[in-house]
């Protein structure tokens, strides 16, 4: 599989070992490196206008995907360079609310990629240190006050907050983020969210009514934790809301 081929079959559905494995002696090279190469690549095309915003971002989405179930020491997560263009696409991906066009959508994709392509490791000021916390404490916010509303699943929100908690600028045990790691650990086998499209549907079934007992026990326990973190973070949701509206990519 060549590298080429490699990129198209990653802006459709996620990679998996075999794939990764072609590729990666096709072009002799690790998985590892075959992940930041890839990276790379797509970053080069979207930047140069040959590739789409919406195919890049969704190659690094499905690289992204691959590299948290791949069981490989040296990709888990994503090695820095490919995991730094993961994000510039991920950055744009939800709506920053208060922030003005250009840190938008495809705009602020584009600004993170010249960053990371010519090896710079700072930001603009607007996406500072500082910032981004902000954003990320709005973000943790409305994801409990969703929960809380029972607009979202209790279980979801809870990996979404465990995902935050080194980002919150938080001890690492804080007590109401701990829960939400509490309720994780006891779901991480339900399959909830996009996983479920590489489920069988018999076997879904199965697994739904766990899920319904798993929900209403994550309601519970998570309750005083999503109380406290909505209201903690509250009024950075209001000042430099970080809406986690996803934006539609063209």
């Amino acid at each position: 599989m060549t590298l080429d081929e490699f990129i198209v079959l990653a802006t459709s559905r996620v990679p998996d070992s075999k794939d990764v494995e072609q590729a990666a002696q096709r072009l002799g090279i690790s998985k590892t490196e075959l992940c930041d190469l890839v990276a790379r690549t797509v970053a080069e095309r979207f930047l140069s206008r040959a590739m789409p915003w919406s195919a890049g971002g969704t190659a690094m989405n499905n690289l992204f995907s691959y590299a948290l179930h791949a069981g490989h020491p040296g990709v888990e997560d994503l090695p820095l360079f490919a995991r730094r263009v993961f994000e510039s696409f991920d950055e744009g991906e939800y709506e920053h609310l208060g922030e003005p066009s250009e840190f938008q959508g495809a705009s602020r994709t584009a600004l993170l990629l010249e960053i990371v392509m010519s090896g710079g490791t700072g930001v603009p000021a607007s996406l500072s240190d500082e910032a981004v916390t902000r954003r990320v404490r709005a973000t943790a916010a409305v994801l409990a006050r969703r929960a809380l509303n029972r607009e979202v699943s209790a279980i979801v929100a809870a990996r979404e907050l465990a995902a935050l908690r080194h980002r919150v600028g938080v001890r690492d045990d804080d007590s109401d983020f701990l829960v939400c790691v509490a309720i994780d650990s006891e779901t991480d086998a339900l399959p909830l969210g996009p996983v479920r499209q590489y489920w069988a549907a018999d076997a879904l079934a199965k697994k739904d009514e766990e899920i319904a007992e798993a929900e209403v026990w994550a309601t519970e326990v998570g309750e005083a934790a999503f109380q406290n973190i909505a209201r903690r973070f509250g009024g950075a949701a209001s000042t430099s809301a970080c809406s986690r509206r996803r934006l539609v990519r063209s």
